[in-house]
């Protein structure tokens, strides 16, 4: 059971909202995955099209203003314009005006809005109507998820990777040290999905085991040490976010999943603000069924997912006055979770086994809970054991939004994000006694800017330094009646457990097992750099984009690592000594990824009922390199296997491929002639194809 407290906050003023904020603005702008278009025709009563009409955009919560004319042939054109809610009016003299009050445009969609204006008559001004009748100019086979949407959704842990499985096409997985991907679509792999946040990668994760697996170059997003999207943007600093899962234009890519787009909330003219608690406690749950089955009581449950947010105008009293031009938007969210848990039946040594050992040894069965049932059958120096308890979670979140207009052609933005989180698992891959500590970290720096050359053109670039660090750890505790052994049974003198891992087992089931020290420590860094330029002529919108992405990882495990691996306590009792060992020596790796995306495509309405998207994607991924030339080793003749060889050390994993091309063609058959009186005519499915790369 969850009880919520929320407080929202709408400050009209008379006078100015003051809010004071020092903020450096870098240079960058909106990418192309966080932005939205309209496109559409307008035409008279009689179906002949109208030249030079004026189409202008508003949205007065920001002063944004767009405006654009018709070509010869009616047709108009807004391209990379900001996902919000605008009024759209249509105007040409002699005609009475067409007004939408309200049209939501949303992110990585196209719309269509074909307008027909009726010959003005004694009196006419405008028509107005309160909502414009969209229709889809893609193929793109997508969900939009709004802000106001997820506010009114139940979401568990107050993510919103549940309400990706609203989409078409997405089936979820289970996560892993290996797969952290979470979700599969369309029968891809999890790790293929590629996520965005305000137009760059997101896909910058790393990994808490000592191999990175598939976040090594880029491909899971930086997800929280609970496993949420918090620690990229929390619910309440999301604007809205789509999923595409099939048919995506182009200028989307990279990776053959889902592309999700997520963009950030920023701030208006009106100063906002909202707190919210969601509360859990173990005072509303009964207690496990596994641990009523075993007799133990029930164990603490406590849940507090709290924060705030606030956005309006910039302003220095005085000094500065933002309004109209300079909008900020902060948002910061903590959770503290104690979650319960019943282990499955262990084994430790028995109390004879600890009371027969002496030295070191002892020391190393004593740091196993006492047992808590009788002696195993089959496993001699064994005992049954079983507990519940709590784990702990923590999650801090937080960003700074900032937007400044220059002049209505050119604006700016910056967003930084921090999200410390960790998870402490006791019994996780060992004894009860024993804890993992998993500390994760995340943050980042996006900067953006929009630049209007003319009417027709458009640029935008957006740059991005991205961080990701998780590092785990073990430590033994007092737990069950164990017993912390001194640092001299575990290390040898020239190293801790701040640079020194080990492992010991003492069955051959590995059952019963021991942790301690620094088990991995790795690190993700990511820059990117997207630029679109648009132009629109006549009946076609040209879109021409780069995307060029760096990954630096480091995989960092100590400086010592020792597992001790005895086939039973009985065994090593009776010698006191462990008959098998391990010392490894480990080696610090810093992998490079290097990704290149360029692209060109032409969204072009042929005629009222059918708009074609035709394009280019280019690719170039270079084989990793690595910082100290630590490469891992090859082998050549693989199209051969009777002259299989060992490559040099150095030589590349692979060659790097220069001709990945693919092209790309779909048609979306719409129409939907709109004026102050309603639709005319209804939109038609669309239908399209994609040619994958060769």
């Amino acid at each position: 059971m969850s009880i919520l407290l929320r407080i929202n906050m709408s400050l009209r003023r008379s006078g100015w909202v003051w809010f004071g904020v020092l903020l450096l603005l870098p240079v960058g702008g909106w990418a192309q995955s966080a932005t939205t278009g309209l496109s559409g025709l307008v035409v008279d009563q009689s179906g002949g099209v109208i030249a030079q009409a004026l189409v202008s955009v508003v949205d007065s919560a920001k002063s944004i203003r767009r405006e654009t004319r018709t070509s010869a042939e009616g047709v108009f054109v807004l391209d990379q314009l900001p996902p919000s809610r605008y009024a759209i009016k249509v105007e040409k003299e002699g005609f009475a005006a067409a007004q939408f009050e309200s049209v939501t445009l949303n992110v990585s969609e196209r719309r269509r809005l074909d307008v027909v204006l009726t010959v003005a008559q004694r009196g006419d001004a405008v028509n107005v109507t309160a909502e414009a009748p969209l229709v889809s100019d893609s193929p793109v086979v997508s969900t939009v998820v709004d802000r106001r949407f997820m506010e009114n959704q139940p979401l568990n842990g107050r993510s919103f990777q549940r309400l990706i499985e609203l989409s078409p096409g997405v089936t979820f997985t289970s996560s892993s040290l290996t797969s952290q991907g979470q979700f599969s679509v369309n029968g891809q792999r999890a790790g293929s999905n590629y996520f965005t946040i305000d137009g760059v990668s997101a896909n910058f994760a790393s990994s808490p085991s000592v191999t990175l697996y598939e976040t090594a170059g880029g491909g899971v997003p930086s997800y929280s040490a609970s496993g949420t999207t918090a620690s990229l943007a929390s619910v309440d600093a999301i604007q809205e976010f789509s999923i595409q899962t099939s048919s995506y234009a182009p200028e989307f890519g990279r990776q053959p999943g889902a592309q999700v787009s997520i963009v950030s909330r920023s701030g208006t003219n009106q100063l906002h603000g909202t707190a919210f608690d969601y509360l859990r406690n173990s005072v509303f749950d009964a207690n496990n069924f596994f641990a009523n089955r075993s007799g133990l009581p029930k164990a603490a449950i406590r849940q507090n997912d709290f924060g705030a947010t606030a956005g309006g105008p910039v302003a220095i009293p005085g000094v500065y006055n933002g309004r109209d031009r300079t909008f900020f938007f902060a948002s910061y969210e903590g959770v503290r979770l104690r979650q319960p848990f019943v282990t499955e039946p262990l084994q430790v040594p028995s109390v004879a086994a600890r009371s027969a050992a002496s030295g070191a040894l002892k020391d190393i069965l004593n740091a196993f809970p006492l047992p808590t049932g009788p002696a195993i059958a089959g496993a001699p120096g064994a005992a049954a054991y079983v507990a519940n308890f709590s784990n702990p979670q923590t999650v801090d979140a937080g960003s700074i939004r900032v937007d400044h207009t220059f002049t209505p052609k050119l604006t700016v933005f910056g967003r930084y994000n921090y999200a410390p989180s960790e998870d402490r698992q006791r019994a996780r891959y060992c004894a009860a006694s024993c804890v993992a500590q998993l500390e994760y970290r995340t943050q980042t720096a996006t900067a953006g800017a929009t630049m209007l050359v003319s009417p027709a053109v458009a640029n935008d670039l957006r740059l991005n330094w991205s961080e990701a660090k998780v590092k785990q750890s073990y430590y033994m505790d007092t737990f069950g009646g164990a017993i912390v052994p001194p640092a001299s049974s575990l290390y040898p003198s020239f190293t801790t457990r701040d640079q020194g891992y080990v492992y010991i087992e003492v069955n051959a089931s590995g059952s019963n097992t021991i942790s301690d020290g620094l088990f991995s420590d790795n690190r993700q860094r990511q820059w990117n750099v997207v630029d679109t330029l648009t132009y629109t002529r006549g009946a076609h919108a040209w879109k021409f984009g780069v995307d060029y992405r760096r990954i630096a990882s480091a995989s960092y495990s100590g400086t010592y690592k020792r597992q001790f691996l005895p086939d039973s306590i009985v065994d090593l009792v009776a010698n006191n000594r462990v008959p098998g060992a391990v010392i490894a020596p480990t080696l610090t790796l810093r992998p490079i990824y290097r990704n290149f995306s360029g692209f060109v495509q032409d969204t072009w309405r042929t005629a009222q009922r059918l708009t074609l998207t035709l394009g280019l994607r280019y690719e170039v991924n270079p084989a990793p390199s690595e910082a100290n030339g630590n490469l891992p080793f090859t082998v050549n003749n693989l199209d051969n296997p009777a002259a299989l060889a060992l490559a040099p050390q150095g030589t590349r994993l692979y060659e790097t491929t220069y001709s990945n091309v693919a092209p790309w063609c779909a048609a979306a058959s719409v129409s939907s002639m709109t004026s102050g009186m309603g639709s005319r005519e209804a939109p038609s499915a669309p239908a399209s194809f994609h040619l994958p790369a060769r």
